[in-house]
């Protein structure tokens, strides 16, 4: 009984991570999608943690990102910054961090404190002249020096 355990909640502690990076990395992509094409909307329904200006074309990236994610927004961080400036031909970063943890409990010292980051870079092909860096502050022991 113990391996039978072992081996159903690890299924399920691992298959919940595995859709939790998936969830990160593929909302994030469309993220930077709509970043590139200016197109993310003028809404900002989302928990926004360090944004000074709730109402700034980042913040509406931002919760756009979160949104695409589909996590939990206060836990979910998003950072979007260009690499030169924010005119067309060159890139823009969006990356974003998710903290993990056990479902079960079981594997709680294996995933507990570790974060799932994700960053993309695209192309800028139109440019919204508003759209600047905006960083929301990172989780609690994690800097954003990851996403140069």
């Amino acid at each position: 009984m113990p391996v039978l355990f072992l081996l159903l909640f690890g299924i399920t502690d691992f298959g919940m991570q595995f859709a939790n990076m998936n969830a990160v990395r593929q909302g994030t992509r469309d993220g930077a999608r709509q970043a590139v094409v200016a197109n993310f909307g003028t809404t900002n329904v989302c928990a926004l943690n360090g944004v000074a200006s709730a109402s700034s074309p980042g913040a509406y990236l931002v919760c756009l990102t979160k949104s695409r994610i589909g996590l939990s927004n206060e836990n979910t961080r998003v950072k979007v910054r260009f690499t030169t400036s924010n005119n067309v031909g060159n890139s823009v970063l969006v990356c974003s961090m998710y903290p993990m943890n056990s479902i079960t409990g079981m594997f709680t010292p294996l995933f507990n404190g570790k974060i799932v980051k994700t960053k993309v870079e695209m192309r800028i092909e139109q440019i919204d002249n508003a759209l600047a860096d905006t960083a929301e502050s990172p989780l609690t022991g994690q800097s954003w020096s990851w996403c140069a």
